[in-house]
């Protein structure tokens, strides 16, 4: 007991926990109620976090009237309520490529010529079978069709973003494709007379290929893991209330 009154510190945040307390009972406030104002979007956990970590080191002593002292103090605050990452396994790295196999692999890529045809100015059909007929006679393919929001000329598109413009349907076509013909393929958008120029295959990366990018990518998933989990905690401790 006497070794517990004779620590400074201790008694230095019991103080100011205290003063903290009858502060904001003064106020009116209750000190585990936050008001969280309108409009902050996609902020609104972060801060949330950021809010509860203020108050507490508010409470503990470490906040000054500073701005700078308040972002140092919520920053050691949020950074003690996070558990460190711990250097990924093999087999947790396995497991993790396996999850993003999309953002590591060396995706199937596509090169190819491609002219619009769009439904809201006329027969797109019909249209498409004139232009091919042009094309076939040697005709410029810049001088038809539609605006399109892509470009007409694409020289190494990855599989993921032409199924993300064209659509799954799309692609499916373009990849049985005939090299160096036009061909009539649909997206949600319209009509499109296609040339595949060259269809690149992808490749699967292991481990052993991207080992440091993906130590780097499991550290921030578990950082981000790490900071929801200390966010649920804040939202156990602190009752977030919305501003009318």
């Amino acid at each position: 007991m006497k070794a517990f009154v004779r620590q400074p510190l201790l008694w230095f945040a019991l103080a100011s926990l205290s003063v903290f307390a009858l502060h904001a009972r003064f106020r009116g406030e209750d000190p585990h109620t936050i008001q969280v104002p309108p409009g902050l979007g996609s902020e609104r956990e972060h801060w949330k976090l950021q809010q509860a970590a203020e108050r507490e080191a508010r409470a503990l002593g470490l906040w000054r009237d500073d701005p700078q002292a308040i972002a140092l103090a919520r920053e050691r605050v949020a950074a003690l309520r996070a558990r460190p990452v711990a250097p990924p396994t093999d087999a947790e790295l396995r497991e993790f490529l396996e999850r993003h196999r999309e953002a590591f692999d060396d995706p199937e890529r596509y090169a190819f010529e491609q002219v619009f045809f769009d439904p809201r100015r006329g027969d797109a059909d019909a249209r498409a079978r004139t232009a091919e007929r042009e094309l076939e006679a040697g005709g410029d393919p810049a001088k038809l069709g539609d605006p399109f929001r892509f470009p007409a000329v694409l020289t190494a598109e990855p599989a993921a973003r032409v199924r993300a413009v064209f659509g799954q349907a799309f692609l499916d076509a373009l990849s049985k494709a005939r090299p160096g013909t036009w061909q009539t393929l649909r997206s949600p958008d319209g009509v499109h007379l296609v040339r595949l120029v060259k269809k690149t295959a992808g490749r699967r990366i292991d481990v052993a290929d991207a080992r440091s990018e993906l130590a780097r990518a499991f550290e921030l998933e578990q950082r981000a893991i790490r900071e929801r989990e200390a966010l649920e905690r804040a939202e156990s401790e602190y009752r977030f209330v919305d501003e009318p």
